[in-house]
């Protein structure tokens, strides 16, 4: 097993994955324990049965033991950022008109990510904005820095977005935030798929207030990386907000609390006053932070007269009607917005 890949997929992703092996794929094979390798392109596949590999003109067949039927392969393939590796076996060698190799089609994958920042499968609609043309399709996978957007369109869009040198416009729905969130990135790939054209972005620019609905979205769906000690805060001011909603949902008045109400002595608040002034003061998304914080602070307030005036729990209604799980996202995205502020850019 190699180290660092995951030699467990679930029968979905197994199905995606053996599926999404495109004609062209380059695939290096390597014959048992040997350290020889070759390297073959995908030209044909049966699924389930057979993938057909057309093999490099200077492959030696005898010396490498290709030419042996049944002779066991390891083959690896990269795809979307991933290395795939496979278990096969030759079926057989095609000498006319091309030098072809049919082996068995995967039955299992182990698969290792490539990426610095792993992508998380979903379904945006959305839409590229190139030059005059609006085309329509869906984000199928999203970082922090890039993304593969679907086009719905017709092939000869493919040409035209391959020569394209400017900047594409890119606007994504994302679950509970009204109209479009919006991105503007630069071209990475562009190739035909079974279902359209798969268009790779990486984002070079989004404004402030698209980027906090963005990084809350990811925060919400776990898939931003590691922030270090920030990472640290904004665990902190999540549990703070657990504790805090926790109590509100509670029917006895008399519980205790076991959170901060003053925005100046919950932890984030003195993280606030102390590291996060002299890390991010200058930063527009801290003055953002604190007013936000307060804000926050001042509907938890509410939120306890209200439950105390009604000596019952709050509902799930009234709860979302004060904002405080909103407000408390809002809080963990500019904290991780102010914190690549100050850093030089990432690539995806």
């Amino acid at each position: 097993m190699n180290p660092g890949m995951n030699p467990v997929m679930n029968k979905h992703q197994l199905q995606r994955a053996q599926y999404e092996i495109q004609l062209g794929t380059s695939m290096q094979l390597q014959l048992g324990q040997l350290s020889i390798r070759s390297e073959g392109m995908l030209v044909g596949a049966r699924p389930g049965k057979y993938l057909l590999l057309r093999m490099a003109r200077e492959t030696n067949f005898t010396s490498t033991g290709l030419s042996e039927e049944g002779a066991p392969l390891v083959v690896r393939y990269i795809s979307k950022g991933n290395v795939y590796a496979f278990k096969s076996a030759v079926i057989n060698l095609i000498s006319r008109p091309e030098r072809l190799l049919a082996i068995y089609f995967p039955r299992d994958l182990e698969v290792v990510e490539l990426r610095n920042h792993p992508r998380l499968r979903c379904y945006l609609p959305g839409r590229l904005l190139l030059n005059a043309e609006v085309l329509e399709g869906a984000v199928v996978d999203i970082s922090r820095y890039g993304c593969q957007f679907n086009l719905h369109q017709m092939d000869e869009m493919q040409q035209i977005l391959q020569e394209n040198s400017n900047p594409i416009e890119l606007e994504a729905k994302l679950p509970g935030i009204q109209g479009f969130t919006q991105f503007s990135g630069a071209l990475r790939n562009v190739h035909s798929a079974y279902d359209g054209i798969e268009v790779g972005l990486h984002f070079e620019r989004i404004e402030p207030v698209h980027l906090r609905n963005f990084l809350g979205f990811l925060l919400e769906a776990h898939a931003l990386p590691e922030f270090g000690s920030l990472s640290q805060v904004i665990h902190e001011h999540l549990s703070w907000r657990q504790r805090a909603i926790h109590y509100l949902r509670q029917d006895q008045p008399g519980e205790p609390k076991d959170f901060a109400l003053s925005p100046d002595a919950c932890a984030l608040g003195t993280w606030l006053k102390d590291e996060g002034l002299a890390r991010f003061g200058r930063t527009a998304e801290f003055r953002e932070l604190d007013r936000v914080h307060r804000e926050l602070h001042r509907s938890l307030e509410r939120a306890l007269d209200i439950r105390t005036s009604n000596g019952r729990g709050l509902s799930a209604e009234m709860l979302a009607k004060l904002d405080i799980s909103d407000l408390s996202q809002q809080i963990a995205a500019l904290l991780v917005s102010a914190d690549e502020q100050t850093k030089p850019p990432a690539q995806a």
